[in-house]
């Protein structure tokens, strides 16, 4: 008969997403630019530097939404929805 482990089947908590691809993109004070990671498998490598521009835009959008709001505040004027800028609907 099998030994009974008391910790099978517990609630462990959220586990870690595993990582599976790595791409890093390497820019140097000389001007040369070095990527490593998966570049053998052509889709993978060009989905993964897709997802990083939309990370960068999401970032600088959200961003540029922060300065936005505080910089009405600043001015003492309710700040304005970046999704709707022209107020809800009436």
């Amino acid at each position: 008969m099998d030994e009974i482990n008391p910790q099978q089947g517990a609630e462990q908590g959220p586990l870690e997403p595993k990582v599976v691809a790595t791409l890093i993109i390497t820019f140097s004070d000389d001007g040369s630019v070095r990527a490593d990671g998966p570049l053998n498998n052509k889709l993978l490598s060009y989905g993964l530097l897709e997802s990083a521009k939309d990370i960068v835009r999401d970032y600088h959008g959200q961003m540029m939404a922060r300065q936005a709001m505080l910089g009405q505040m600043v001015q003492g004027q309710r700040p304005v929805d970046v999704m709707n800028p022209l107020g809800p609907r009436a």
